[in-house]
């Protein structure tokens, strides 16, 4: 079960040890599963043709071709690119991405695109979740994946497999806009029925927005949430992230997840960009990774990584948060080099240049993880230079990179190099 992982072909290193700390508590599914959600409320499974791999002649200069495959009725599911969309599993060969759908039957609604083919062609829009059933709600920002059973080989016997905030109202519990989560899955087979659980928010666990879905080469699910309570009249950050775990029972043919708290203390003037989480292939040491702005880095380190580490399987993580710092005579010597002499000139100008050790750095907006076989972990993302009196960065030509961070020693020392230097980072889109 391996991750599409985009631009970065991630490298191996070697490891060790690290302290842990116990779970604060769980927090489990009330066991709502529905083996015919197909078949209540009028339900319809709605699904397109395949579509095809188009061909290119081998002479052009053309070398992308685009396969149009699902639709939705907005692109708002794919914002902020905090989320699982695409997963691929060499074992079965197949692909599979996932999507809001089109009005009707309505955008609260989740369906997937597969591939089993290695993308050749594709079966679309396969319904996956209803918003209309009972103790449901529309469902936004989904994240999905495939999983394969072990020793399966067969295609049509693997599942796609779901995570998803919902608009249940139940954060803050008044009466609010956020609070739901959801998840199922669905045999890939022709004609299988999907499952789905919605679970509102409760006890102490105030459930907002989860990002970095993924599935050890066990077959664990895990999920990462930022929790924000809705109690004051404005979402605010808790300090606490939400861990879920996910368990496969064949018998529903769905996952059963838990859910604990893990503290992260932040600067009250900041908050978390992303969040992701990775194991290594032995699903025994895993990472999360937040991007954020903690208190514990110096005056030349805005937002930057900040990691957990687990040893046993997630049952226990890392007391204490660690933090990779980006500027300042601690920070990681390829950040505070990769800017040349000329466009540090450009860039201050008027202004005397600083040291280079009293240069401030910021990396955002996103980020992507991975655990090689040591149980190491290997983070992309873009590192820019910042101001931090005016909280301002810059992400065009010569000030920004994008960054390859990495620890060789189970993170007792952290290594960067350069992958690339964009020419821009965001555009935006208009209907001109």
């Amino acid at each position: 079960m391996k991750k599409i992982v985009t631009l970065l072909l991630l490298v191996l290193c070697a490891g060790s040890l690290f302290a842990q700390v116990n779970k604060k508590e769980v927090h489990r599914s009330p066991g709502k599963f529905l083996d015919d959600i197909s078949q209540s409320k009028g339900q319809q499974v709605f699904t397109l043709p395949e579509a095809q791999f188009p061909t290119k002649d081998v002479n052009t200069k053309d070398v992308v071709n685009t396969i149009e495959i699902g639709q939705s009725g907005n692109a708002w599911g794919f914002a902020y690119n905090r989320t699982t969309f695409l997963w691929a599993d060499n074992d079965i060969n197949s692909v599979s991405f996932i999507h809001r759908m089109l009005n009707p039957p309505g955008t609260g609604y989740l369906a997937y695109d597969v591939s089993t083919d290695g993308g050749q062609n594709w079966s679309v829009n396969n319904q996956v979740y209803n918003p209309t059933l009972d103790d449901a709600a529309n469902a936004r920002y989904p994240q999905g994946l495939l999983y394969n059973p072990e020793g399966n080989t067969d295609p049509n016997e693997a599942y796609f497999t779901y995570f998803a905030p919902t608009l249940d109202a139940s954060n803050p519990s008044s009466g609010g806009t956020w609070g739901g989560y959801c998840w199922g899955a669905k045999k890939l087979n022709e004609g299988s029925l999907p499952s789905q659980t919605d679970l509102p928010s409760g006890d102490n666990f105030y459930q907002y927005l989860p990002s970095g879905f993924t599935l050890t080469q066990l077959g664990e699910a895990w999920i990462v949430d930022e929790e924000n309570s809705g109690e004051t009249g404005e979402y605010e950050y808790t300090g606490n992230l939400i861990v879920g775990h996910g368990l496969w029972n064949e018998e529903i043919e769905n996952f059963e997840y838990s859910f604990e708290h893990l503290e992260l203390e932040i600067n009250p003037e900041s908050s978390i960009n992303d969040i992701k989480i990775a194991f290594a292939p032995d699903g025994m040491t895993g990472w999360i990774c937040a991007l954020t702005y903690t208190e514990d880095v110096s005056e030349y380190t805005w937002y930057h990584p900040v990691f957990f580490k687990t040893t046993d399987g997630g049952q226990t993580w890392s007391e204490e948060p660690i933090d990779v710092e980006l500027g300042g005579s601690d920070g990681l010597e390829e950040v505070r080099n990769f800017i040349s002499d000329e466009n540090l000139e450009e860039f201050f100008d008027p202004d005397p240049v600083p040291d280079r050790d009293e240069i401030p750095y910021y990396m955002g907006y996103h980020c992507d993880l991975a655990v090689d076989d040591w149980g190491n972990p290997h983070l992309m993302s873009v590192v820019a230079i910042c101001d931090m009196v005016d909280l301002e960065w810059w992400n065009y030509e010569g000030v920004f990179a994008l960054f390859h961070i990495y620890s060789a020693d189970q993170g007792e020392t952290w290594n960067s190099f350069v992958i690339d230097y964009p020419k821009t980072m965001d555009v935006e889109l208009t209907s001109s």
